[in-house]
């Protein structure tokens, strides 16, 4: 399948992975090794599979290691700002074409990709709503088959799920999200998650679609617990 030949793609990539010490004193979190591929080339290979070539990683943390073919970022400010400020270093690349956005330290299931680039909107987040959430999931709110609420500090109690880290954008929906995306960082939110650009968005009345994974697997790479999780689900798949 190569359903996505004309997109691009962005992998944030800048976090220090500081709950994955050691490993990660010595290379960033993405290149740390699921199987025979670091998290980074795994989610490359993905993309390459489903057509798209053109992708830009925003790296932060041992940028100096990340050596591929595919543009790499540099976010000197990682250290002081969320990835907010990641994505908007990628605005000249991205701005106005379809793309998909991976957070970096996001393993999962090819299938995921292929389900997310069968959808139609402008903004489509992978959203799970099998799994549990906790206190630090990106929670979401659905409503009328559209995504009506996300934030970490939504309540456990009124979630419908949780997103994942990936998202695909129509040309349109690029461009109306990067205008959010500008306007917040001109308002000095540079401390945000960028997920705060879709509240953002949602609030002013654009449409935020969702997919649903289902029990397609993925796993966030926080924790030595991940990394163990995510290595048996890329066995498996």
């Amino acid at each position: 399948m190569r359903a996505l030949t004309n997109s691009k793609a962005i992998i944030l990539a800048a976090g220090e992975g500081s709950r994955l010490r050691p490993l990660t004193e010595s290379r960033p979190k993405v290149l740390v090794r699921i199987g025979r591929r670091s998290i980074l080339h795994r989610a490359l290979w993905q993309l390459r599979f489903l057509g798209i070539d053109d992708i830009s990683i925003v790296a932060g943390h041992k940028a100096e290691l990340i050596r591929t073919a595919h543009r790499v970022i540099h976010n000197p400010h990682y250290l002081t700002s969320n990835n907010i400020l990641s994505v908007a270093l990628a605005i000249d690349d991205l701005d106005g074409h379809p793309f998909i956005l991976l957070n970096g330290d996001l393993v999962f299931s090819t299938g995921i990709l292929k389900g997310l680039a069968s959808q139609q909107g402008n903004i489509v987040l992978a959203v799970d709503t099998l799994s549990s959430v906790d206190e630090e999931s990106m929670k979401v709110v659905l409503t009328e088959g559209k995504v009506s609420a996300i934030g970490k500090d939504l309540s456990l109690e009124e979630n419908s799920g949780e997103y994942i880290g990936m998202v695909k954008f129509g040309d349109s929906g690029s461009r109306i999200f990067f205008k959010a995306i500008r306007e917040l960082i001109h308002e000095g939110h540079v401390g945000e998650f960028y997920e705060t650009a879709f509240q953002k968005l949602i609030d002013e009345g654009t449409i935020v679609s969702y997919y649903d994974v289902g029990a397609e697997p993925w796993v966030e790479v926080d924790t030595h617990a991940d990394l163990e999780e995510a290595r048996m689900m890329a066995r498996s798949i």
